[in-house]
């Protein structure tokens, strides 16, 4: 482990939160702070569609504010849906984006 980000193992649980994103690794990246949650609707036993809510956990904010999912606003909701669209695209799963909100309809 690189000595600038050393700490004691009692610390260590809660690290990634507290790390200020000026560093360089995971969590000074953007789009580690980027998600969506999935609600899957099952209709009669079988996958009806799934809808993606984009969600931002604080990058760069305070690190009280930071790792608290939050809708996120229609700018980066739609950055956000665009990239999933994208790379779900070679798995060939199409997702349709409506109203903020990426659907995946069940087959």
């Amino acid at each position: 482990m690189s000595d600038s980000i050393w700490m004691p193992v009692r610390h260590r649980r809660t690290f990634w939160t507290h790390v200020p994103t000026r560093y360089e690794g995971t969590p000074a990246d953007p789009l580690y702070w980027e998600n969506i949650v999935a609600i899957c609707d099952f209709r009669g036993g079988r996958l009806g569609e799934i809808r993606l809510h984009p969600i931002e956990q604080g990058y760069g904010k305070p690190r009280a504010q930071r790792g608290r999912p939050v809708l996120a606003d229609e700018e980066t909701g739609k950055r956000i849906l665009q990239r999933l669209q994208r790379l779900s695209l070679r798995y060939g799963t199409e997702i349709v984006i409506k109203d903020g909100i990426g659907i995946i309809k069940g087959r």
